[in-house]
């Protein structure tokens, strides 16, 4: 897992990613047939050829007009090393179908199916969500109220934040409420597990801190693990049974979710049916079980998430017997910003804005496992993709464009742009070196009749010509601009999706900025450029570890470029010594490289460094955690 996908936020975690694709705007894949997408009530042909475009019309963020060409699944699953993806689709307010793609388990082949059971982890807190606003419903308990006043067996510890502030279930489930524990990381199936009471209160065998409010309630969006497990207490007591039972009475078997379950651990029956989580080569990493049930611990379908997310559409109509208008509306109306423009909570779930049409949903990582589900608030369409690779990120977002494509998704994708071609000559006088700040260049080059971006250490990739002046990344939708300066020097101008813009000046050829260096495997001189720059410009980001750590670690785990990744984590680690981050990144490229002897050293000192330096932020620690993780398992005899 990368600290950059952790860092902006856990949920909606994948939302920063769903701009991820291929570079290349030229694809060898089959052309997809404009057809017309299969009715509610298609036929078992029509159906059957809805499915198939699906799964062969994967296609980047940026469509280009004309371009009708798409991946299929299986080629995406090898390119991402995801080893099983499931889906299942919503139109006109039913599960359309369902299906399963790849293997359950790579050490054994078995074929996943659309009954296989993945976890879900954060959309934990959407389907817990539920049973709380059904309480609500039934006046067993307040939405605004103090949360103190419904919990029985325990209570949240009044302080400075609470006093004549109190918590309530809105915020709660709007992740407003001030609580800690941003994310909780489980616990080995084979060892003693905590109660709710413990992992409340922090006690061991409890893995996270006490939950506590450390901000003040209603204020603004925290995300909160924690609270979520407040309101997995606030079920417990008012159904006077343990979480699964409560659950599955008040949600599963009302809703006819018949492959879902709290189970902790999994009965071994249900656990055959379940996929094993896997790294992003493929391996297989250790099962771990989550008592912090409601952030983190469903095994579900995307069946049984599509049809639970299909009645609360029908809600939304009063079409349905299980959830009332009010509650539909309480769970997909906007309560806070979360800081990603037109995203806000609901209750429970996020909501999101494209266009003029509202999505509902929510997203999942566990480690090993992404999923993201998404709904419509009115015409019935959605979908559901779940994944047990640690890279799966990219691949569950380009599905879920092609279903965009197939059910005609309003809002969902971007308007496609129109390719113009420009004369080589215009491409050569534009190509060249462009570089900026202390550590950042990038070549343009001319290939044939468009223009390719080669970055050290990035694959290149193409750009779109819209106009004489603009070129579009298909990858990311990425502006860029070439323009004469204010001093007459020829200038770039790169301007990412929602987010300031970069202007790069041209420089010569034979400029070589520290980490080309790097790539060249000139590490000395590159290092010793690099502690002349931290000397005299010690806060620039351009020298924050942070930024060898990311690219080092998309090396590692996206590009499987095991050389680069050693050199980029051997400046980290020479860079900053006492990072017992940098240090086991390099003890995990050299393990990962079969270099067990290079590794040891790191992985000691990344070892007696954990307890001591810079104190970190729960995202950080968890990140560490997981690093950590990976080097005990790759380390073992």
């Amino acid at each position: 897992m990368r600290a950059s996908a952790l860092r902006v936020l856990l949920t909606p975690l994948l939302l920063v990613l769903s701009t991820g694709g291929c570079g290349s705007s030229r694809s060898t894949a089959p052309r997809r047939p404009v057809e017309p997408a299969a009715s509610a009530s298609a036929s078992p042909a029509e159906l059957a050829a809805a499915i198939a475009r699906v799964e062969r019309g994967l296609i980047p963020e940026v469509r280009v007009e004309g371009d009708q060409s798409g991946w299929s699944i299986e080629e995406r699953l090898r390119a991402h090393h995801t080893p099983a993806v499931s889906i299942a689709v919503i139109h006109g307010y039913r599960v359309a179908w369902a299906k399963a793609y790849g293997v359950k388990d790579t050490r054994t082949g078995a074929r996943a199916d659309a009954s296989t059971l993945f976890q879900a982890a954060s959309i934990s807190k959407m389907v817990t969500a539920m049973a709380a606003l059904q309480a609500v419903d039934r006046g067993k308990v307040s939405l605004d109220a103090d949360i103190n006043q419904a919990l029985r067996s325990w209570k949240l510890p009044d302080n400075d934040f609470t006093r004549g502030n109190p918590v309530t279930l809105k915020q709660l489930l709007a992740h407003t409420a001030g609580t800690n524990v941003r994310s909780v990381i489980g616990h080995p199936p084979d060892t003693a597990l905590p109660t709710l009471h413990q992992i409340l209160d922090g006690r061991p065998p409890a893995n996270t801190p006490p939950v506590r409010v450390e901000h003040v309630p209603g204020k603004e969006f925290r995300y909160s693990g924690g609270g979520s497990l407040i309101v997995q207490q606030l079920v417990v007591d008012l159904a006077g049974r343990p979480f699964p039972a409560a659950m599955h009475q008040s949600v599963f078997a009302p809703f006819g979710l018949a492959h879902s379950s709290f189970e902790v651990p999994l009965p071994p029956e249900w656990r055959a049916r379940a996929v094993t989580a896997h790294d992003y080569d493929e391996t297989v990493l250790p099962d771990v079980v989550y008592p912090e049930s409601a952030p983190a611990g469903l095994w579900t379908t995307p069946g049984d998430l599509a049809r639970f997310l299909a009645e609360i559409q029908l809600g939304l109509q009063g079409r349905s017997r299980l959830v009332s208008v009010a509650l539909a509306k309480q769970m997909t109306t906007p309560v806070a910003a979360v800081g990603v423009p037109d995203v806000s909570t609901g209750l429970g779930t996020f909501v999101e804005r494209h266009g003029d049409t509202i999505y509902f949903g929510h997203d999942g990582l566990n480690d090993g496992f992404l999923s993201v589900s998404r709904a419509t608030t009115s015409g019935g369409e959605g979908a559901v993709v779940m994944a047990n690779g640690a890279g799966a990120a990219e691949l569950i977002f380009e599905i879920l464009r092609s279903i965009a494509v197939e059910y005609r998704w309003n809002g969902w994708l971007k308007p496609p742009i129109a390719e113009v071609h420009l004369d080589p000559a215009r491409l050569r006088a534009i190509a060249g070196r462009y570089g900026s700040g202390l550590d950042q260049s990038l070549l343009l080059v001319a290939a044939g009749d468009h223009l390719e971006v080669a970055e050290p250490f990035k694959e290149r990739f193409a750009l779109v010509a819209i106009s004489d002046d603009t070129f579009v990344s298909r990858s990311d939708n990425t502006r860029w601009k070439p323009r004469r300066g204010a001093a007459g020097r020829d200038e770039l101008v790169k301007t990412p999706a929602d987010d300031e813009p970069t202007v790069m000046t041209r420089v010569t050829d034979d400029s070589v900025e520290p980490l080309r260096l790097v790539e060249a495997g000139q590490k000395d001189e590159a290092l010793a450029r690099y502690r002349g720059l931290l000397a005299s410009h010690p806060a620039d980001p351009a020298l924050a570890e942070s930024r060898f750590d990311d690219l080092a670690s998309d090396l590692l785990d996206r590009r499987f470029d095991l050389g680069g990744a050693i050199r980029v984590f051997g400046i980290e680690a020479a860079l900053f010594p006492d990072s017992a981050n940098a240090n086991a990144g390099l003890a995990l490229a050299y393990l990962r490289a079969g270099r067990r002897a290079d590794a040891a050293p790191f992985h000691a000192r990344a070892l007696a460094l954990a307890g001591h330096g810079k104190k970190r932020s729960e995202v950080e620690a968890i990140y560490f955690g997981m690093r950590m993780g990976r080097l005990k398992r790759l380390a073992a005899p």
